[in-house]
């Protein structure tokens, strides 16, 4: 037997774009189903999709370390996008095409800052060119006037590309007319953001140059919006999003250019806008590669993707494994069944299918027992409340998109109140009319359960033939609705919670 401890493994981490800071992330990478040749050999592809949790950000990083020296990748975050914009007026409930501009605009202003940012001499020095004037666009016009009806002072020429309504005022008066100082003092009004978009597309695409091959990825879409925006009648800024940058990629490929734009996209968000547009489920189709975990087929615990994931990272950054046969290698670190379960079912059944539950279960036993020599189920088991509390956590932060915060809450504390692991509908109905008055943003009982089962903090379970079976939503072969008149299941992954 060799000679190491769980200290001595590294399996991961949950958070992506922390692990693909590590040295030799390329060679950690595990890629399941081969979605990176499928995602780079196709040029129309442009949606990363998965779960929260399945390593849509870690992929992406990949492609980004993977990129040759001729390739320029990026990552930006769109946690920031909407600072200082008032996401209250009501150009973002009454205008129905105002977002979708506004979606134009975020996009190419990024790719603008990007191509600018990898020309640094051209866009200072190059008068003539199409990325100076680029350069030249994006000092006068990137900022939070272009989104205010005010009327600003200028002080530099009348020359500015796209500031047709100054242009024209000046023109009014006469050029010849003008003083310098009188020029300084003069008002105008700053044109509308929405008013200098195809300009700035046609500059944009102009400013690639035949040499680029760049790709630049958006991340964390979830932050610019939630549920209760689009119930309250906001159009969908991510929708908007993948429509333009579906015809934007389009109009690029047709010039001959290599630049692309991809979104990083949570499997249940793009599935919700689906109600919105019923064309978004053919452009996830044809438009999309998505990380999905689970198989259908039975296979054995070291060939499934998400335990030959676990066996790959160890392999590779643990001497003693690296030549082992990876069957060899489960069979070390999962010496025994854990709660009369194969080690794989039994982590799978507290996860969602996720990369990232595995992982931080499993990094939970090593920090707790950096001495033991396997995943015993001795040492499984006795982290399962600190693993509950990090997947409580998860999935409220999940479930936050999709409905107001103080229903997500209530819908919680009523597993909690109810004090069952499994029950049927009269019994949590008993506990929801006793305790009316802790749940006041819960209109009744089945729109709570039928959240959380959208959710998969609950599930639906019965016996047939003397064989119990569950089903959770998160699951593509399970049932998409819960059913009501059977009986229901709290996950494994918050039963320490409840």
């Amino acid at each position: 037997m060799d000679n190491f401890t769980l200290g001595s493994l590294y399996i991961g981490d949950t958070d992506g774009e922390y692990e693909a800071e590590r040295r030799n992330m390329e060679n950690l990478y595990f890629d399941a189903n081969n979605m990176y040749h499928d995602f780079m050999d196709n040029t129309l592809k442009f949606l990363i999709i998965g779960s929260k949790g399945a390593g849509k950000t870690y992929f992406a990083h990949y492609i980004c370390k993977k990129k040759t020296s001729s390739q320029n990748y990026k990552i930006v975050s769109a946690k920031n996008f909407f600072s200082g914009i008032n996401r209250s007026s009501e150009s973002f409930t009454t205008n129905r095409g105002y977002i979708y501009e506004l979606s134009r605009w975020l996009v190419l202003v990024q790719v603008a800052k990007y191509i600018l940012e990898l020309h640094p001499y051209k866009a200072g020095f190059l008068v003539k060119s199409s990325i100076y004037r680029l350069h030249t666009f994006v000092c006068q016009h990137d900022n939070l006037c272009m989104f205010k009806a005010s009327k600003s002072k200028t002080s530099s020429g009348w020359k500015c590309l796209f500031g047709a309504k100054f242009k024209k005022k000046i023109q009014e008066i006469g050029e010849g007319n003008i003083s310098i100082e009188k020029l300084r003092e003069l008002e105008f009004e700053r044109t509308a953001f929405y008013e200098v978009l195809n300009a700035l597309e046609d500059l944009v695409i102009k400013s690639i140059s035949q040499n680029d091959d760049i790709m630049i990825f958006f991340d964390d879409l979830d932050d610019l919006e939630n549920r209760e925006m689009l119930d309250n009648g906001s159009e969908s800024v991510i929708l908007n999003l993948i429509k333009y940058t579906k015809d934007f990629n389009k109009k690029v490929r047709n010039k001959g250019k290599m630049l692309r734009v991809a979104h990083i996209i949570r499997a249940d968000i793009i599935d919700r806008l689906q109600f919105y547009d019923s064309n978004l489920a053919k452009i996830k189709t044809s438009y999309g590669v998505e990380l999905y975990w689970l198989q259908n087929a039975k296979v054995t615990p070291e060939t499934h993707p998400l335990m030959k994931m676990i066996i790959h990272k160890v392999k590779m950054s643990n001497d003693l494994f690296f030549e082992k046969p990876d069957i060899e290698v489960y069979e070390q670190l999962f010496p025994e069944q854990i709660e009369e379960r194969e080690p794989l079912d039994f982590l799978i059944s507290y996860s969602m299918g996720r990369p990232r539950d595995i992982v931080s279960f499993l990094n939970h036993a090593i920090k707790n027992h950096p001495e033991k020599s396997a995943f015993s189920a001795t040492v499984m088991k006795s982290v399962k409340a600190e693993y509950a509390d990090d997947f409580y956590a998860e999935l409220l932060n999940q479930s936050y998109y999709h409905a107001n915060s103080n229903f997500v809450k209530e819908c919680f504390s009523l597993l909690v109140d109810n004090k069952k692991i499994s029950f049927k509908l009269s019994e949590v109905k008993e506990c929801f009319d006793r305790n009316k008055e802790r749940y006041p943003n819960i209109p009744n009982i089945e729109s709570c359960l039928n959240f959380l089962y959208s959710m998969s903090a609950i599930g639906n379970t019965w016996k047939k033939t003397d064989t119990y079976y569950t089903t959770f939503a998160y699951r593509k072969d399970g049932a998409k609705n819960l059913d009501l008149r059977k009986k229901m299941v709290v996950h494994n992954g918050i039963k320490k919670k409840v």
